[in-house]
């Protein structure tokens, strides 16, 4: 239990770590809201999920847990990838549309979704986190 908890801490310490670096170089300037931010480059949620799902696939294989965490972690990455990247494009339309008549409303959060290469890094920063840690 406790090396999954490590485990699990320390795949979203080091993915929002990893998102903190790229938003801070690309910005010209220290951003430290990217560790509270959802989306970005890479998905916290996809290594995560990935992280867990091999963590119970190292202490139990292929059982009947393995397989709910596998088709749990493809919903998440799903939803990442596609719900959640489809609220973001319309959340900018809206802030557009917004600004342009001058309707004074709370602007919309534009970084929800992922694109399917955050997503990919995600994975395989959960991938290999987990490898080193149970190798």
């Amino acid at each position: 239990m406790i090396k999954l908890i490590l485990v699990l801490g320390l795949t979203f310490f080091i993915s929002q770590t990893f998102k903190f670096v790229i938003d801070s170089f690309s910005m010209g300037k220290l951003y430290f809201w990217s560790y509270l931010q959802d989306g970005g480059m890479p998905s916290t949620h996809s290594a995560v999920v990935t992280s867990l799902t091999l963590v119970v696939y190292f202490n139990q294989g292929f059982s009947l847990l393995f397989f709910v965490v596998f088709v749990f972690s493809l919903i998440i990455l799903n939803d990442a990838m596609k719900v959640r990247y489809e609220t973001e494009l319309e959340a900018k339309d809206l802030n557009k549309v917004m600004r342009k008549l001058h309707i004074l409303h709370k602007t919309l959060n534009e970084r929800v979704g992922h694109k399917p290469l955050q997503v990919l890094a995600g994975i395989m920063l959960g991938f290999i986190i987990s490898l080193i840690f149970y190798l």
